[in-house]
């Protein structure tokens, strides 16, 4: 009972945690700017989703947002310069619990106001961040965490009786976000097992000709090749069944996370659904533990120690330029 209260009461993957932080700040910054000059299109009052049928599908499904304030384009424009504000400080980790909230309802608020834009990225994206609501995501790479280390750790910190439930707390939203992440992937996986297109090997080359999901100049090569569309379509089945059974050994693990980051990033690139892909590859860091983090941390700075000493001397090296010269 003991190691148990003891695993449950300390934070897990802070560096994982941090890192979706970070990730998904940088997406959702890219979103704000992306669709700058046409968000009164999307999203106002007279634009593709009217305010009418709006109120009526809110009511309907029982949602609050923002926008049901007021329908002014002035309160629209605020709603989206203090999105790209609260974005930017909840990137950086300036008081990230409370900017974390604020850019939920945000994020919250434009996504129910016009549903019929978005896609899957951006159903990722509510989810994790409200999870990351519950966690500690400015525990490192924060400037919350650069001026508690300033500051120095007190004797007695205040409200350090509530400590443990916020561990807890942070642990199981950490653990929503990794089952969300398997879920998804299991399911994506048998539904694909129960198409028939998927099946017979075509799944692949009919979504690639979809005109939204083209990359010109390089999707025809690759629809055009018979082999390549089957093993697309059969390995991307195989990979997202197998992925959650994979991360249960330590050296698999690795192999499943490189293989979704190839897979997502070839996904964004074949199809054009970057932003999906990039919140998919930012959930993905939160499976690495703080061990590993600190692992790769250390083979990078001692690959780094060793270019270094490779290099020769300045002065030999000015040397050497003069003798070419000469």
């Amino acid at each position: 009972m003991k190691r148990c209260e003891k695993f449950l009461t300390t934070q897990h993957l802070l560096i994982g945690t941090s890192l979706l932080r970070i990730t998904m700040g940088l997406g959702m910054l890219y979103f704000f700017f992306y669709h700058f000059s046409e968000r009164h299109l999307l999203w106002g009052a007279s634009g593709l989703w009217p305010t009418t049928p709006f109120i009526e599908g809110a009511k309907t499904r029982g949602l609050v947002t923002l926008f049901q304030l007021t329908d002014s384009s002035w309160f629209l424009d605020m709603v989206y310069f203090s999105g790209i504000i609260v974005t930017i400080l909840f990137i950086i980790g300036y008081r990230t619990r409370l900017f974390s909230i604020l850019a939920f309802i945000i994020i919250w608020s434009i996504y129910f106001r016009n549903p019929y834009v978005t896609n899957g990225g951006e159903n990722i994206l509510r989810l994790e961040m409200f999870y990351l609501l519950f966690a500690n995501a400015g525990a490192y790479f924060s400037i919350d965490s650069w001026l508690k280390k300033r500051r120095g750790t007190p004797s007695a910190p205040k409200f350090a009786s509530l400590l443990p439930y916020q561990s807890v707390l942070h642990n199981f939203a950490v653990a929503a976000i990794i089952v969300q992440l398997l879920y998804m992937y299991f399911t994506a996986g048998i539904y694909k097992v129960m198409g028939p297109m998927w099946q017979n090997g075509t799944a692949v080359y009919y979504a690639m000709r979809v005109q939204d999901y083209v990359w010109p100049g390089v999707s025809e090569k690759v629809w055009s090749s018979e082999e390549f569309i089957l093993l697309l379509t059969y390995s991307s089945v195989l990979f997202q069944i197998a992925f959650p059974f994979l991360l249960l050994n330590r050296y698999t693990k690795y192999i499943a996370l490189l293989g979704a980051m190839l897979f997502h990033l070839g996904v964004g690139l074949l199809m054009n659904l970057m932003l999906f892909s990039w919140y998919m590859i930012s959930c993905e860091m939160i499976l690495l533990t703080d061990r590993d983090y600190r692992f790769i941390g250390n083979k990078l700075r001692k690959l780094r120690r060793k270019k270094e000493e490779k290099r020769p001397p300045n002065g030999h090296h000015e040397q050497v330029l003069l003798l070419s010269d000469k």
